[in-house]
């Protein structure tokens, strides 16, 4: 599912256009947790986490805040229906 973004992030000082929800992979199987994925033109995809500097704004004209990894995960998942989102990252 697309949705229209209502605000932009930044991940370390760096514009970010593309972020995802995805199901966590580990030893060639999906587990019940999920994480958010970022897309680098250079790197590729790559998971986010607390060791990432994440900064949020609402459009049109919101400031720049920090948010944490988990914050963010919760406002994305608050608008998408997820299989068991009952809080399926951990």
């Amino acid at each position: 599912m697309i949705f229209q973004a209502t605000f932009a992030l930044r991940v370390n000082g760096m514009p970010i256009t593309n972020l995802k929800v995805r199901r966590v992979l580990r030893g060639g199987s999906y587990t019940s947790q999920n994480e958010l994925v970022i897309f680098d033109p250079i790197l590729g995809p790559f998971p986010l986490d607390y060791t990432f500097e994440i900064e949020m704004r609402e459009l049109p004209d919101g400031e720049w805040s920090m948010i944490s990894s988990d914050a963010l995960y919760k406002k994305l998942t608050a608008f998408i229906p997820l299989e068991n989102n009952s809080s399926a990252r951990q």
